[in-house]
């Protein structure tokens, strides 16, 4: 998944969550939010990391942050009071899951390098065996 689609999604998904008089279910609506949020940060934490790293690497390293930081935040617990600390553990949990999402996107990434490297070489031959047959 290219950063740009990542940014647009969080981006929209923040929209379709903060928007009052939507008619979409209350929960819904914070689930929303709190993956719109999380992608958006996710897809920045994405680019700092292949300004240094690469591309590949960039979206293994923030999925891992993303999932790393769910065990720091319910290590912690951080709130004062009871809603403070679901409203941290339900943030944290989204962020964790988009993380986990990105991760299995890290996975499909070689697959898919494999495969369009097969096709090209594929239309090569196709490209060699037309030119020979048409050079004689």
């Amino acid at each position: 998944m290219r950063n740009r689609t990542l940014l647009i999604t969080g981006l929209v998904f923040l929209v379709l969550g903060l928007t009052p008089g939507m008619p979409i279910p209350i929960i819904f609506m914070l689930f929303f939010a709190h993956a719109g949020g999380a992608l958006v940060i996710l897809a920045a934490l994405r680019f700092l990391f292949a300004l240094a790293l690469g591309w590949p690497v960039a979206t293994a390293l923030a999925g891992a942050v993303g999932i790393a930081q769910y065990f720091v935040v319910v290590a912690l617990e951080p709130g004062a009071t009871p809603f403070l600390r679901r409203m941290f553990l339900s943030w944290s949990e989204m962020l964790a899951t988009c993380g986990g999402a990105l991760m299995l996107s890290t996975a499909v990434y070689p697959y898919r390098e494999w495969k369009e490297r097969r096709e090209k070489a594929r239309w090569d031959a196709i490209r060699r065996e037309d030119e020979a047959q048409w050079g004689r």
